[in-house]
């Protein structure tokens, strides 16, 4: 599979395949795909600034709903490419 990511080879196939891994997970909405990033640990990365600011506004949100104490190094997770 790395080699038909490299050459761009069938991509159908490759996205396919990291879809049944688990790799790549598709959200039928935008809320529920902002839900499950706002809960995901680890390194975030958006393609847009917009992107950025509303998940990080969702981080914040959920955060405070659960009474967390504010950490503002949270809220630079994602970050536009």
């Amino acid at each position: 599979m790395s080699l038909l990511m490299r050459t761009g080879e069938r991509p159908h196939e490759v996205f396919d395949a990291l879809v049944e891994r688990g790799e790549i997970i598709v959200h039928p909405t935008e809320v529920e795909r902002l839900e499950a990033l706002s809960n995901a640990d680890g390194l975030i990365v958006a393609d847009t600034r917009e992107q950025v600011a509303a998940l990080n506004a969702a981080i914040r949100d959920r955060r405070l709903d659960d009474s967390r104490p504010a950490d503002r190094r949270v809220f630079r997770t994602a970050a536009a490419i």
